[in-house]
């Protein structure tokens, strides 16, 4: 297989249900210079089983299937197997407009940017849509990126942060495979992980109003459900950035502490989720909050937004109380 303009990169776990409208969004595209990379992340259901009926009909699309080993890993293999200038991510439940490449290929040949970015249209369990919409439009060069998207890249003082996902934008390969962040306990978060450090390194990004993309909202996904989060993965989401930024420039180092103090905070919460009961996940908390890079971040955070520099204090002092009855209101 040839090198196209686009890679599409497909991560497929157990998505049976929806993945044949996912990839007809592909096939079906009014732009043809395009491969698809299905990466089976070791389905028990009948996933694999389409990916390899699609794969056998269309040369552009391959199949290939691994051992389960969690999102991060799958998209990171996934952009090591692509060879197209541009990567575009799409869930396996999600879809395309039939037109989203034929857009974007226009706009890259006006501005060739490093990144594209463009709208998304979350559908909802009810039937309804609502479009989210970029409150930018246009192409930003590297001096106007620092001045307008470096102070909240990572997290600011009032706690805002960039709005940062994989999927809903077109990014250089080139720029994109070095920063994929590789680590199964990177399980919330990874998307940042990844595009904090693209963003940092491109020297162009073009915001399009437009929504291409459809995102099929789950309310049982891993960032809603129940689900308890790793407690490496604060951890290790802030040391690949840490590894892949200048904490020592535009104020990187004190937006890192904010993101770490918002992400520890997350784990918190969720642990209780593991059923050990208040005072056993008490004490799990108490210690893992002693731990670094956690401490450190709890003790030099500052935020202006009361809410948030509430948690720091949480964390700093290692309150289980508060944690539990947030815990208890999400619930």
């Amino acid at each position: 297989m040839g090198s196209a303009q686009f890679s599409i990169i497909v991560p497929v776990y157990n998505g049976e249900k929806y993945l044949r409208e996912a990839l007809d969004s592909v096939v079906s595209q009014t732009y043809a210079d395009w491969e698809m990379i299905l990466m089976d992340d070791g389905s028990s259901d009948g996933s694999l089983g389409i990916c390899s009926e699609y794969a056998a009909r269309d040369r552009r699309i391959q199949c290939i299937h691994q051992e389960n080993q969690g999102v991060a890993i799958t998209r990171r293999n996934g952009v090591e197997k692509a060879s197209g200038e541009y990567i575009v991510f799409l869930d396996c439940d999600d879809w395309l407009d039939l037109d989203c490449l034929e857009k974007l290929d226009e706009a890259i040949r006006k501005e060739t940017p490093d990144i594209l970015l463009f709208g998304h249209i979350d559908e909802m369990t009810d039937g309804t849509s609502r479009p989210w919409i970029w409150d930018r439009e246009g192409l930003y060069d590297q001096n106007r990126i620092e001045k307008e998207i470096f102070p909240y890249l990572i997290h600011d003082e009032h706690a805002r942060y960039f709005p940062y996902n994989l999927c809903g934008n077109a990014v250089k390969r080139e720029l994109l495979s070095g920063n994929m962040i590789a680590d199964s306990r990177a399980t919330i978060g990874e998307d940042g992980a990844c595009m904090i450090p693209t963003t940092y390194r491109a020297q162009s990004m073009l915001f399009m109003k437009p929504c291409f993309y459809h995102y099929r909202y789950n309310p049982q996904s891993a960032s809603r459900s129940g689900k308890v989060i790793h407690w490496d993965n604060a951890r290790r989401i802030a040391e690949h950035l840490a590894a892949r930024l200048n904490l020592d420039t535009f104020g990187f180092q004190a937006q890192w502490y904010r993101k770490i103090v918002h992400d520890v905070f997350l784990i918190c919460v969720s642990r209780f989720n593991a059923g050990k009961g208040y005072f056993a996940t008490g004490r799990e908390i108490r210690k893992e909050l002693e731990r670094e890079p956690y401490r450190e971040a709890a003790c030099k955070a500052r935020f202006a937004l009361s809410g948030a520099a509430a948690v720091r204090l949480i964390l700093r002092w290692r309150w289980v109380l508060p944690i539990y009855l947030y815990y208890r209101k999400k619930a």
